[in-house]
């Protein structure tokens, strides 16, 4: 979440003053992104013992273009099959493991001329012999500008050409489909119609906007699948969202909003901030405005189950900051006097830099601070802290996630995910969603090898659905999308912490996604009605 109202800095670059009326449409369209913290947060410590967890069943998928890269699905697990991509040492005949057989003997032709299943057919809606085509709605042109939700189209539109130049899915080539939604309810719901009713998608892969609520139930009663961002409840309430990050247990049964009307969160990121960093009490950022305020509640819950004190509220006042007028100098002073150690919240990335700015003038980030860490969300996980933020206080920028970090360049799905994305989108900067949109084509990918000719939308989210200790070749934590039973802790509560280093200029890795806590903490907070 990283904008700025008023007159501020957006994506680096100087606005003009605004009126009251634009001041509070642009806080709308900002409301909404703030659900995204609870679900893209994970922060654990190295553990031995839960590295590469529960992988279970017998089958592989093999990425394009691997010889050896592995990983389990519910598909492959449960046939014994084997499902090649194309250029893969493992030959082809990807469609084996969801058939039963065993491994192909094709290449990456073998789906459109003839493999297991046979010949591909037009077997779904956007699906033809020889070709998928797969629909995006981000925006683009919207109150804050073009960087602030397009890193994860970049990503997946990299994938895209890289499975192309890789000969494709069993002989089928990829095309993606995106629409501009403009950042309104809107122009959303339009995008979406456009893309299932004139485009004819077979999918939706990486959706990123604020303004998503407003065609989740549209989608669903269009019977598309969706894996993407959780920018919206959709994904806590309907059988066709899929979370990517997996990372609620929602019932999905297209009533109820999560579990009993609450969203879950794991307490083991807290817990590694209080043994890894030594913090033992922290300020809670959060705006006057009642969704920010529920996260920043949210978030001293979370504190509370891992025996950190929130000390200080940002504003002064368990009302939290003033959105249009925020206190941050006052803030400062107030947080060396409570000698805060770590740092929370939930602002936007305009609103952290300027907190940022605030206590490098303040002193509190340089000499013999008590200060440990700032933890931002995801969105601030990008090489724009290297110049958007000020320095020292840049270096105290920490980020956690439930995936691998893109500077970590010696793990080979980051290191494939780098080539694709240096070789397709030159220029563009590096993001954590960069990498993920990538990952979800990926994700997608792994599916539809697994159905080789016969790719179906069913066929897609019953892959999903019986996905177990999926971990996505290692980039994501073990993860599936079955309902959890939230009166027993966690087992297994993994995910990955960086922080700015100026010295690395990038985020160095203190943690990687197979970093994981057993027996922490479910930890629930009420799920607000955003109109999906």
């Amino acid at each position: 979440m990283h904008r700025v109202t008023g007159s501020g800095i957006i994506g680096g670059r100087r606005r003009r003053p605004e009126g009251t009326a634009l001041r509070r449409q642009k806080l709308l369209l900002f409301l909404p992104i703030l659900a995204l913290v609870l679900q893209a947060c994970g922060t654990r410590l190295p553990n031995s013992a839960f590295v590469n967890a529960s992988r279970g069943g017998s089958g592989q998928a093999i990425s394009a273009g691997d010889e050896g890269s592995t990983d389990q699905s519910a598909n492959g697990g449960a046939t014994g099959g084997q499902a090649g991509t194309a250029g893969s040492a493992g030959g082809g005949g990807a469609a084996a493991g969801a058939a039963g057989g065993g491994p192909g003997s094709g290449n990456a032709a073998a789906g459109a001329t003839g493999g297991a299943n046979g010949p591909n057919t037009a077997s779904d809606v956007g699906v033809t012999p020889t070709s998928i085509k797969i629909g995006n709605v981000t925006a683009i042109q919207g109150a804050f500008g073009p960087d602030a939700f397009s890193p994860s189209l970049y990503g997946l539109e990299a994938w895209a050409s890289g499975v192309n130049a890789r000969g494709g899915i069993n002989g089928r080539k990829v095309s993606v489909d995106t629409c501009d939604d403009r950042d309104t309810g809107d122009g959303n719901l339009s995008c979406s119609q456009k893309l299932v009713e004139q485009d004819k998608i077979f999918v939706f892969l990486a959706n990123n906007s604020q303004s998503s609520s407003r065609s989740a139930n549209y989608t669903y009663s269009k019977g598309i699948p969706d894996l993407g961002l959780p920018l919206n409840n959709g994904y806590q309430k309907y059988p066709t969202m899929f979370d990517f990050y997996a990372d609620n247990g929602a019932l999905r049964d297209a009533k109820n909003v999560g579990v009993n009307g609450k969203r879950y969160q794991e307490s083991g990121m807290y817990r590694w901030f209080k043994q890894q960093k030594g913090i033992n009490n922290a300020a809670v950022f959060f705006f006057n405005i009642a969704v920010s305020a529920q996260q920043g509640y949210a978030f001293e819950a979370d504190l509370n189950a891992e025996g950190i004190q929130t000390v200080y509220e940002g504003g002064g006042s368990h009302s939290g900051e003033n959105f249009a007028a925020p206190t941050f100098d006052t803030d400062v002073v107030n947080m060396k006097q409570k000698n805060v150690q770590g740092i929370w919240d939930a602002m936007d990335v305009g609103s952290n830099q300027k907190l940022c700015s605030a206590m490098d003038r303040g002193n509190y980030t340089s000499g013999n601070t008590p200060l440990k860490a700032k933890i931002s969300t995801i969105e601030a996980w990008s090489q724009k802290v290297g110049t958007d933020f000020s320095s020292p206080c840049r270096n105290f920028v920490y980020a956690d996630g439930l995936t691998e970090p893109y500077s970590d360049k010696g793990h080979p799905v980051v290191a494939k995910f780098l080539d694709d994305f240096n070789k397709y989108q030159p220029g563009r900067y590096l993001h954590q969603w960069a990498a993920e949109g990538w990952g979800m084509g990926l994700e997608f990918q792994h599916a539809a090898e697994s159905m080789g000719a016969n790719l179906t939308r069913k066929g897609f989210m019953g892959w999903l659905n019986n996905l177990s200790a999926y971990s996505l070749d290692g980039f994501m934590r073990p993860h599936d999308y079955k309902p959890i039973n939230f009166s027993a802790p966690p087992q297994n509560d993994c995910f990955s912490v960086v922080h700015w280093s100026d010295q690395a200029q990038t985020f160095a890795v203190e943690a990687p996604v197979t970093t994981c806590y057993g027996n922490t903490k479910w930890v629930g907070a009420d799920a607000t009605d955003d109109g999906s």
